[in-house]
């Protein structure tokens, strides 16, 4: 409109396109890096024909399918994000996190024992994503979920022990299984030839009687009058009349001893 009341006009339509509304999902957000493989589902609601995708996986790689797998070359976090663009322009994206894991190292270390003695078991795994959890199969139908158990075995012998690490998922886990072993114990006896001695310089014979279910024996005697042998089955005169406390000591090749006296 002008000063002197002289007016014009004009009509345009202008229409305005929705956007697309843009969802996806992914089947697991959390995998091993051995073998992981992301499956990424598109739910967009697109408005319009023709709209196109464009993936970012975070590590450089894209890709504009609708629906998309992807493979992870590297441990760490990740954010994909999907933008679409119909027809007419208009664009919307959205994102969410992944995350490729490292498989756990499995390891312990421990020292074989005696038996009667438990067996602490020292957990060596190595594992970068904090929780870890732990299993522990250390006999039939014995299991432990610590992480460095101490366990009490029955009986000698070997058994295989193993340790699972798995930090979570499942399909992320390693196992390892070592031979422990129980030595024997002996068992130390031993008769003298007499209890009640006559007389001084009249000699005593103790006899050996100590076994060991595996493994060979050597022997540690202490006659009580500061008088010692190593000898199997030994002989042995007491200078002076008296009560003396003898002890024998029977010790494996393993280190496994037992104490009579």
């Amino acid at each position: 409109t002008t000063s002197n009341g002289c007016f014009d006009s004009t009509v345009q339509t202008v229409k305005a396109y929705p956007k697309p509304i843009v969802r996806f999902k992914v089947d697991r957000d959390r995998q091993c890096g051995s073998g992981n493989l992301f499956v990424f589902t598109d739910s967009t609601i697109q408005y319009g024909t023709q709209t196109k995708f464009n993936w970012n996986f975070g590590d450089g790689i894209f890709s504009n399918q609708q629906n998309v797998r992807h493979t992870y070359t590297n441990y760490g976090k990740y954010s994909v994000v999907l933008r679409a663009t119909n027809i007419y322009g208009c664009a919307d994206e959205d994102s969410l996190k992944v995350e490729v894991i490292s498989k756990p190292d499995a390891g312990f270390d421990f020292k074989d024992t005696c038996e009667g003695y438990p067996i602490h078991f020292s957990n060596t795994t190595i594992d970068t994503t904090n929780f870890v959890k732990y299993e522990w199969l250390l006999e039939s139908g014995i299991t432990s979920n610590k992480r460095d158990p101490k366990h009490l075995f029955n009986s000698s012998g070997i058994r295989n022990v193993c340790l699972i690490a798995d930090n979570g998922i499942g399909t992320c886990q390693d196992t390892i299984c070592q031979k422990v072993e129980v030595y024997s114990v002996p068992n130390a006896m031993f008769t003298p030839s007499s209890n009640n001695q006559c007389g001084q310089n009249k000699a005593i014979v103790f006899t050996n009687k100590s076994i060991i279910d595996s493994g060979s024996l050597t022997y540690e005697w202490s006659f009580g009058d500061s008088v010692g042998s190593t000898d199997k089955d030994p002989s042995h005169t007491y200078g002076q009349p008296g009560d003396y406390q003898v002890k024998l000591v029977a010790s494996s090749d393993k280190g496994c001893k037992d104490t009579m006296s």
